[in-house]
């Protein structure tokens, strides 16, 4: 399943879905960090910061456990623009 599958699904409020998909999304070889971050961005914004908070963790623990850490910090980063709560507590754990 690619990014704008996983998309739509949060579009339609399939919660329960976007969870196992992007979990599908993440840990695939096609992953690409940029697109793959606008999951968790439209989640934010539809107000499920849980969720995307969530997600934005999986991610950043795949990445880092994989060896690409420059991804992972890139990944909290960006993630900081939507969920300014959850970078401050990324950055205390790292």
């Amino acid at each position: 399943m690619g990014v704008e599958e996983v998309l739509k699904l949060a579009r339609k409020g399939r919660l329960e879905r976007v969870e196992s998909a992007w979990m599908a999304l993440v840990t695939g070889e096609d992953f690409e960090l940029e697109p793959a971050l606008r999951v968790p961005e439209l989640l934010a914004r539809q107000g499920n910061d849980e969720l995307a908070e969530s997600l934005v963790w999986f991610l950043v623990d795949a990445l880092a456990e994989s060896g690409r850490l420059q991804q992972a910090t890139q990944a909290a980063r960006e993630a900081g623009r939507f969920l300014p709560a959850s970078l401050a507590a990324w950055v205390a754990c790292w």
